[in-house]
């Protein structure tokens, strides 16, 4: 009976660490954000040199995860499929937390990312495949 039950547990180890250890695939989604000179009236957007905003997904999960580096004060996030449609939405307020999570869609496609606040004006965009 004890070999039973060591040759049971040994099996139960190997199948969950194998579950455990499976690849999870991260997306590094690049965010950007126009150009915060209000004389210039060129909406030609530029990337963040100080990644001010970082964000991953997790596309076996459907979360994304956006970070704030530094204070932004209330901004809302709001990722879009490619028909346009909103699919996920949020509000933060970076003075207070500098992370937030959304919940995503999994299916393949194009989707873009918003944020919009007082003191930022950022886009970012990432595939699914």
């Amino acid at each position: 009976m004890k070999k039973f039950i060591y040759l049971l547990s040994v099996l139960l180890c190997t199948f969950s660490t194998q579950y455990l250890s499976a690849e999870e695939e991260n997306v590094h989604v690049k965010i950007g954000q126009l150009d915060p000179d209000s004389g210039n009236s060129s909406d030609r957007p530029r990337s963040i040199i100080q990644d001010v905003i970082e964000a991953t997904i997790d596309t076996d999960l459907g979360l994304l995860s956006v970070y704030f580096n530094e204070n932004l004060s209330n901004v809302t996030i709001t990722v879009k499929n490619a028909n346009g449609n909103i699919v996920a939405s949020t509000t933060c307020n970076t003075s207070i937390t500098t992370s937030t999570y959304l919940n995503v869609p999994t299916a393949s496609g194009t989707y873009s990312i918003d944020i919009y606040g007082d003191c930022v004006t950022a886009y970012g965009e990432y595939d699914i495949n």
